[in-house]
């Protein structure tokens, strides 16, 4: 059954959306009016898209748990080969989950947020979903790093303003590198 906001119009493949308060929902399973047009100053708030159709968001496909990590606050930096093109510091940029890592950083070994996520994101199957969105800052480095055992150059991104979505976008193939979602 497809749910359609009666306010606004909106269904889960097209929903509102809010650059601090990410997608809406539906927060009642008997009023058909979503989370953002319930609330008020969320409905006027002239930052709320409402039903966000033909409209395209950055997307970044972070293995788990480090998905999980960077939306629910727990991961300060992003570490990548590569520096962070100009054009998304400082932007909203949506977290997708993909599959759980064989090799886990060792940084985050002793962290009990790290096993915390790990537990979470197993036993919730969260993986193939857009889980929330961060804002990067500008790329730091090159530093020297390891990947899966491999001594390598790599760029840190400040994560700031996590969010995660109370109801993830599910059964979204990801990429590996920034891609677009279009709704």
């Amino acid at each position: 059954m497809i749910r359609t906001c009666e306010k606004c119009g909106c269904a889960d493949q097209n929903p509102c959306f809010h650059p601090h308060w990410g997608f809406c929902y539906w927060p009642s399973r008997t009023l058909d009016i979503c989370s953002h047009c319930l609330s008020k100053e969320l409905e006027e708030d002239p930052e709320t898209i409402h039903c966000v159709s033909g409209m395209e968001f950055p997307v970044l496909s972070v293995h788990q748990p480090y998905a999980l990590m960077l939306v629910v606050g727990k991961k300060e930096f992003e570490y990548r080969t590569w520096k962070l093109p100009a054009q998304y510091v400082g932007k909203r940029m949506f977290i997708h989950a993909t599959l759980m890592m064989d090799n886990f950083d060792p940084q985050f070994a002793e962290e009990n947020a790290f096993y915390d996520c790990m537990n979470t994101a197993f036993n919730r199957k969260l993986a193939s979903m857009i889980l929330g969105s961060v804002v990067f800052g500008e790329s730091q480095g090159p530093i020297d790093g390891v990947v899966a055992g491999v001594q390598k150059k790599l760029y840190k991104w400040p994560v700031k303003d996590p969010i995660i979505l109370v109801d993830p976008l599910k059964d979204i193939p990801g990429k590996q590198r920034i891609w677009k979602i279009m709704f």
